[in-house]
């Protein structure tokens, strides 16, 4: 199915006419029933049919048709070199690469807010591994060889904002943050109430308050950041765990925070971190 034209096949043709001896027989007779049996309609039915398969195969060249998918599908080959828009947390099943063929190309678009997985048949593999993951923005230009699937993830780029509320305080405390996001590097700033009393000695964000598109893939990343600690700037740790939650240390120690004054951040600090 790699090459979207197929030819069509004569059909009506006589192949074995009557002799050319110069007879007068009914057989060597010309007339317009047999003119139409021998030569007309084969030839017109002949580039109809060349015109149908032609007009089909250029549907089919890369980028003409547009599918839009917001639940799970598997690609089928009526889908070679279309662009397919997904929305939603779902998955992408590509069909076995021996019915693509070599050469079948394929872009996948996660136009969404969820996470979208592109999945190979059974157990074939997209750059050696079985599944690829596409966060919101990202997209996969893709191609088999006929036996496995190969593709180059375009960085997604991403821009918003979001609330944490923070455990551990006198009265509930909540920072939006303003967040940017580029393929799988995440950089965060916090806003609005920065600093407020309290006597615990350690607080986190509740699970799930990071979007899934910013939390990390496998582990809890940590990254140095600017706190106050009882009314006192001081340098402080923040991590974002898988789960979603943000929490904070009061030094690079891992040290628990002083129990009095304010607790908080610095107006303008923000940091950076990878999410693979």
């Amino acid at each position: 199915m790699s090459n979207p034209y197929v030819g069509p096949t004569v059909v009506g043709y006589n192949a074995t006419p009557p002799a050319n001896d110069g007879s007068e027989v009914s057989a060597n007779q010309l007339d317009w029933d047999k003119h139409l049996d021998k030569i007309g309609n084969p030839l017109k039915t002949f580039m109809e049919a060349v015109d149908t398969a032609v007009l089909a195969a250029f549907g089919l060249e890369f980028g003409v048709a547009v599918l839009s998918k917001s639940g799970d599908y598997t690609v089928t080959t009526a889908d070679r070199g279309r662009f397919i828009s997904v929305t939603g947390t779902t998955t992408i099943t590509l069909l076995a690469a021996a019915d693509a063929g070599s050469g079948f190309p394929l872009v996948i678009v996660n136009g969404g807010t969820g996470v979208v997985t592109v999945d190979g048949d059974s157990s074939e593999t997209i750059n050696g591994a079985t599944t690829v993951t596409l966060n919101p923005g990202t997209g996969l230009l893709i191609s088999s060889n006929g036996a496995a699937w190969f593709g180059t993830v375009s960085p997604g780029n991403d821009s918003g904002t979001f609330a944490a509320d923070w455990v551990g305080f006198s009265a509930a405390q909540q920072t939006t943050w303003h967040y940017t996001r580029v393929g799988s590097v995440v950089n965060m700033r916090p806003f609005g109430t920065l600093n407020a009393a309290s006597n615990a000695t350690g607080f986190a964000s509740a699970a799930g308050d990071v979007p899934a598109t910013l939390r990390p893939t496998a582990s809890t990343v940590t990254q140095t950041f600017v706190i106050t600690d009882n009314g006192v700037q001081a340098v402080g740790v923040i991590s974002i765990s898988s789960a979603g939650t943000i929490s904070f240390t009061s030094d690079v120690a891992n040290n628990s925070f002083t129990p009095s004054g304010l607790k908080g951040f610095i107006g303008g600090a923000s940091f950076t971190y990878n999410i693979d």
